[in-house]
C-alpha cells in the first residue's frame, strides 16, 4: 500500500516505478485525503437526488441478500419457476450479496441499497484516487479525481448497488499489484474478484 514519510502519501515499492514517475513530485497524503473526501460528499449528493435505487438490478441484488441472509446460500430459486433456476441455482455474486446482508436490518430495503451503493461506489472511487497517487503527480492527481464526475454514464455506475463496482475496484488493484509484482496480493485480489462477479476472468486474463 503506502508509508506515510513527511507529509506524502509514499508506495513502499515506489523503486520498481520508472525513473520518470519516481522523479515526479507524489502526491501529499493530505491532498489524496481531501480529494477522497470531495469526491465521496460529490457521490453522497448524487446518491441521495432521487429517493429511487439508481439502476434497475440494485432491487434485484439487496433482495438476494435478504434472501440469503434468511435461507442461506440459495440453491433453487421458486421465484424463477418457468427457467432452469428454479430448482438448480448458483449464485454467481454470492460474496456481494453476503457484503449487502447488514444492509437489509434496516426498515426499507431500498434505504439499504443507497446506503450500499453510496459506500461500494466510494470504495471505487477511493481504490483508484489512491492506485493513481502511486503513478501520478500531485497536479495529475487533481484530473484524477474530477474525471469520474465528467461521465454520466460512470457516475450512474458508482451510483447502483451492483457487485461490478466491487469487480472493478478489485480489478483495479489487481493491475496495480502486478506492476508492483506482488503475486500474492494479485492471487488473492483475482480470487476475491471471482467471488464478488461473473468477470473475474478478466483479472487473470
Amino acid at each position: 500500500m503506502a508509508l506515510l514519510k513527511g507529509s506524502e502519501l509514499v508506495p513502499r515499492s515506489r523503486d520498481r516505478l520508472s525513473p520518470e514517475v519516481r522523479n515526479r513530485e507524489s502526491p501529499s497524503a493530505s491532498q489524496v485525503l481531501i480529494t477522497i473526501f470531495l469526491g465521496l460528499l460529490g457521490l453522497l449528493i448524487i446518491q441521495w437526488l432521487t429517493p429511487k435505487i439508481w439502476g434497475a438490478d440494485g432491487y434485484l441484488h439487496i433482495r438476494m441478500a435478504e434472501m440469503v441472509k434468511n435461507q442461506g446460500f440459495l440453491k433453487s430459486l421458486p421465484q424463477a419457476k418457468f427457467s432452469y433456476f428454479a430448482d438448480k441455482f448458483s449464485d454467481k455474486d454470492w460474496l456481494y450479496h453476503v457484503l449487502l446482508i447488514p444492509f437489509t436490518y434496516g426498515k426499507s430495503l431500498f434505504v439499504g441499497a443507497k446506503w450500499a451503493a453510496f459506500i461500494f461506489g466510494g470504495v471505487l472511487y477511493s481504490s483508484l484516487v489512491i492506485v493513481a497517487s502511486y503513478y501520478t503527480s500531485a497536479a495529475l492527481l487533481v484530473l484524477v479525481g474530477i474525471a469520474p464526475f465528467l461521465s454520466s454514464h460512470f457516475l450512474l455506475t458508482l451510483s447502483r448497488p451492483r457487485p461490478m463496482v466491487l469487480g472493478i475496484a478489485l480489478g483495479l488493484w489487481t493491475v496495480h499489484f502486478l506492476l508492483q509484482k506482488k503475486k500474492k496480493m494479485v492471487f488473492f485480489g483475482s480470487l476475491l474478484y471471482s467471488m464478488v462477479h461473473i468477470t473475474g476472468v478478466l483479472a487473470i486474463g
